[in-house]
């Protein structure tokens, strides 16, 4: 697992990319943490495929996509079963494109 790195050296990582993999790269950093998604991260993403890491999801805190604020149905009092929103789910796709690009 590789330790968080500041940002002139991510940047730097970036600039080092083909512009088609900077882009990918560039979607690849989580709107909530800032932190890149790198691989073993699980990504997720709301129905609109705005992504965002496992970190952050699994935060309690998170009730709508940090993008287009989707509800996911999250709150103190709802139960599970009782949810209005969808729920946010893992996008494999994602990750692979994230073991692709910063491999």
């Amino acid at each position: 697992m590789r330790e968080k790195r500041n940002g002139e050296e991510e940047e730097s990582d970036r600039a080092s990319l083909d512009p088609t993999d900077s882009l990918i790269a560039e979607e690849l950093e989580c709107p909530v943490c800032l932190e890149e998604m790198r691989p073993p991260k699980r990504i997720f993403s709301c129905s609109n495929a705005h992504l965002f890491c496992e970190r952050c999801n699994d935060a309690s805190r998170l009730r709508s996509c940090p993008k287009c604020r989707e509800d996911f149905g999250r709150s103190a009092s709802s139960s599970p079963s009782s949810s209005s929103g969808r729920a946010p789910a893992r996008n494999r796709l994602a990750e692979r494109w994230a073991c692709k690009i910063f491999s």
